[in-house]
């Protein structure tokens, strides 16, 4: 689980001090549960994460993140697609995410489809 929060952490450049309440997060969502979590090592270091909820016939892809310096190389793209190809064993045949435009062109290549678009806003004061 450290690995996993050490990749989604770097991947999305979040603070260092995050890293505890990561694993917190990752652990309270349950081990035995739906969740699964997966990492992609490079030259021994976590460098991708992705993990996927499954539930209601519909594999959510959720938490893809790649380090900076290694994006780029494929390691988002096999991430997203690991746990998909598991879903599919499983039965299931219906894949969903959200993307950013930084992860949208790696989808599309993977074969997703855009259904239709959200847009978010955010206030900090």
């Amino acid at each position: 689980m450290q690995n996993c929060a050490e990749a989604i952490i770097h991947g999305y450049g979040f603070p260092p001090d995050w890293k505890d309440i990561t694993i917190d997060f990752l652990l309270g969502l349950g081990l035995d549960g739906p969740y699964r979590s997966y990492v992609v090592y490079w030259e021994g270091k976590p460098v991708s994460t992705a993990a996927v909820f499954l539930g209601q016939e519909v594999a959510g892809i959720y938490t893809v993140a790649t380090l900076p310096e290694v994006r780029g190389k494929g390691f988002g793209a096999a991430v997203t697609l690991a746990p998909l190809l598991e879903a599919r064993s499983l039965g299931y045949r219906v894949g969903i995410l959200q993307a950013s435009e930084m992860g949208f062109p790696v989808y599309k290549r993977l074969g997703f489809e855009q259904d239709f678009r959200v847009v978010s806003y955010f206030y900090t004061f």
